[in-house]
């Protein structure tokens, strides 16, 4: 049975049957397994490993090494250093300061505020650059039955114009066709040459370099049956390198703008001119073809 007083000092060995009461003071060695409820105070030292369960209350001091698994909540303050793999799902309020490298994807909702860096402009919709004729009126005795030349593509990247022209002067064919515009790739002047076009057949499409925020393209046309022999304009060596019999030449000029005339212009919806329409006519207030 147990001693009526306690020993002046521990005994050598371990008792038969626990005792009443805990200790007051820790044991030198660690139990062989563990007690039945927890120590009123903490351990001098850490374990040696985890426990199987997160503690009541926090340490006072950080681990020096992270956990094994993720908490299941976020920490109630930043860390003080980032983490090395992104997280799976994003923050619940924003960042004070930018990230170094840019998003793999762009957010959902727009900014609050504008960029400082301006959005680089998209190409102009071919149907909204503008051309203008800049011929002489008195050049010639005869004139197109249809308007000849429509922008198939606005290039920019390389500030180009890609365009189509049709044959709409001669029928029933025009003897010879002269393109003559700024190359987009060699940056030269460049005079494209084609004889026997049909009316109403395609000359051919090419593409012209913007120069000065214009696009200049000179058509040159010869035939004996729709001009006459005073209609005698010049065509330039490039275009005519050899003689043929003087007049039954003539020349249209036309200007093709490379910027948009709206950048903020729209394909459907209310407007107040032609000019809020992308490719479309303002008709009662709305664009439409």
């Amino acid at each position: 049975g147990p001693s009526p007083s306690p020993s002046d000092r521990p005994s050598t060995t371990p008792s038969v049957n626990p005792s009443r009461r805990p200790s007051t003071a820790p044991s030198t060695i660690p139990s062989s397994s563990p007690s039945n409820s927890p120590s009123a105070s903490p351990s001098l030292s850490p374990s040696t490993s985890p426990t199987s369960a997160p503690s009541f209350i926090p340490s006072l001091a950080p681990s020096s090494s992270p956990s094994l698994s993720p908490s299941s909540s976020p920490s109630s303050i930043p860390s003080l250093l980032p983490t090395s793999i992104p997280s799976s799902s994003p923050s619940q309020e924003p960042t004070s300061l930018p990230s170094d490298m840019p998003s793999l994807a762009p957010s959902v909702p727009p900014s609050d505020v504008p960029s400082s860096v301006p959005t680089p402009c998209p190409p102009c919709p071919a149907s909204t650059l503008i051309i203008d004729e800049i011929t002489d009126e008195s050049a010639c005795s005869a004139d197109y039955m249809s308007f000849p030349i429509s922008v198939i593509e606005h290039v920019k990247e390389t500030d180009c114009v890609r365009f189509a022209v049709n044959q709409t002067w001669a029928s029933p064919n025009a003897t010879r066709t002269y393109m003559n515009f700024t190359d987009c790739d060699t940056i030269n002047t460049r005079c494209e040459k084609r004889e026997a076009v049909q009316f109403d057949g395609q000359i051919g499409e090419y593409r012209a370099k913007c120069v000065d925020g214009f696009a200049t393209i000179d058509v040159f046309i010869q035939d004996t049956v729709t001009f006459s022999a005073n209609d005698n304009v010049f065509i330039p060596d490039l275009c005519f390198p050899k003689a043929t019999p003087a007049g039954f030449r003539c020349l249209w000029s036309f200007k093709i703008a490379c910027d948009c005339p709206n950048p903020n212009c729209i394909f459907d919806g209310f407007c107040s001119s032609d000019r809020d329409c992308c490719s479309q006519s303002c008709v009662d207030n709305q664009c439409s073809m």
